[in-house]
């Protein structure tokens, strides 16, 4: 039986596998198979199933994670007592704990569309097909003392890159500093 994965958008995706121009294997998912792609029954050695905020599938390699499974509860905990960002996202890759948030404003999108129909599941639809931005992030800087530097984008001119905010420390201190900032006027002028 093919590998199949179900992503947060409800869409079935199966993992194939396609020889490339030099006669190596390439694997990806799809909804669709390509001419000539095969669908594939095991992982390949070494590798996982990793799906991204907005819900593409990939099949990437496996390293260990560089940031615990502590720090990502620590990071819920204190989304969760700021009180005003609903809807969020936490996706960690190498030594980057990403906070994402929706593109759109979802309650005003849920206020529209339940006027139109009351009935329907209308939060969870627009949640399963909303752009995820990512709106701040953490990087992990020393291992060995957990040390994080706490980043946000900036959209001036010349720059359009993620520039360091605040000073670097402990993970606890640099969340509870700037998590209250996401999706508030104040994030703009941080530095």
């Amino acid at each position: 039986m093919p590998i199949q994965y179900t992503n947060d958008k409800q869409q079935l995706y199966t993992l194939y596998q396609k020889p490339n121009k030099r006669g190596t294997l390439r694997y990806y998912f799809s909804q669709k198979p390509s001419a000539g792609a095969i669908p594939v029954e095991t992982l390949p050695p070494g590798y996982e199933i990793y799906e991204n905020v907005n819900g593409q599938v990939f099949l990437r390699k496996h390293k260990p994670a560089l940031i615990t499974a502590a720090e990502r509860q620590l990071t819920e905990s204190i989304l969760q007592q700021v009180g005003h960002i609903k809807y969020y996202k936490i996706d960690i890759k190498g030594t980057l704990l990403g906070i994402y948030t929706p593109a759109a404003d979802v309650d005003r999108l849920v206020g529209l569309m339940t006027t139109i129909n009351p009935y329907a599941e209308v939060e969870s639809v627009i949640l399963r097909n909303t752009q995820w931005e990512e709106t701040m992030r953490f990087e992990l800087i020393d291992a060995d003392t957990r040390i994080f530097q706490a980043l946000r984008y900036c959209y001036l001119g010349g720059i359009d890159d993620w520039i360091e905010i605040g000073a670097p420390a402990e993970l606890a201190q640099v969340l509870q500093e700037f998590v209250p900032h996401i999706g508030q006027e104040s994030d703009y002028e941080l530095l």
